[in-house]
């Protein structure tokens, strides 16, 4: 584990450095205790990959209210996993695929993978029932995940598009940092930058103010079962998008929130 931590750290610092985060993203991220090892926990293993990559990144709630409603979770499970199907089944010859899911409670279920050793969600391993909701701090983590691993391929010189999808059933109740420390990464990612698509989705209730404040534009809100599934296809279909080639990858992104 000590390798990934250093080469979190050095990652986080290259983004600095060249660009992709800003000094103010830098600090709001040093704010969360244990950073670079929650970070160093989603590194993929140093080795080689194709030109195009495409991180998909998912930060999946698992706190108690979402164990109170096990058909949510099983849901939650059946839409994760359906995820990684589609991006495996419409990902081109070109492109390799990364794969990564975080917990808010559990952290990382394991570093970023090739989509065909991508990880599903089980009743094994995804059984909510303990926790709160630390969605701000969580979030931040996630999208420094993905900086930090899109960072890393780049100076493989590696092209690198970028999907994360943050779950939540509730609002935030626990960590060290605010909407406003979120929204610094995300205005970093989509506003000074065209390869990364940052979404939200609500369960339950209509969560759309929560991720308005944290700066993420592309939200979904799964009110009820259908609205769940509904949204799921939705994402389903712009993952496969986004597994098939950067030219599709720009087309999903033009004209949209990303």
């Amino acid at each position: 584990m000590a390798d990934e931590v250093v080469r979190a750290k050095n990652a986080l610092w290259g983004a600095v450095a060249g660009g992709d985060i800003s000094e103010e993203t830098s600090a709001a991220l040093r704010q969360v205790p244990d950073v670079a090892w929650a970070i160093g926990r989603a590194m993929a293993p140093d080795r080689y990959f194709d030109t195009e990559v495409l991180l998909v990144t998912v930060l999946v709630d698992d706190s108690w209210s979402i164990g109170s409603y096990p058909a949510r979770a099983e849901a939650l499970r059946n839409g994760h996993n359906r995820m990684i199907e589609e991006a495996a089944r419409q990902r081109s010859d070109r492109t390799e695929v990364l794969f990564h899911t975080r917990f808010f409670t559990k952290a990382a279920l394991g570093p970023y993978a090739a989509i065909d050793r991508a990880i599903a969600l089980s009743v094994e391993n995804y059984s909510p029932d303990i926790g709160q909701t630390p969605l701000y701090q969580q979030s931040l983590i996630t999208l420094g995940s993905v900086i930090a691993q899109a960072r890393l391929l780049t100076e493989r010189g590696c092209r690198v598009r970028t999907y994360t999808l943050l779950i939540t059933d509730g609002e935030n109740n626990a960590g060290l940092t605010s909407a406003a420390d979120v929204r610094l990464m995300v205005v970093d990612m989509l506003d000074f930058a065209s390869n990364h698509i940052i979404a939200g989705m609500g369960i339950g209730e209509h969560y759309e103010w929560v991720f308005r404040e944290m700066g993420i534009r592309r939200i979904y809100s799964a009110a009820d079962p259908k609205a769940l599934d509904d949204a799921f296809q939705e994402i389903r279909t712009d993952v496969g998008i986004a597994a098939s080639s950067e030219l599709a990858f720009k087309e999903l992104t033009a004209g949209s929130s990303q």
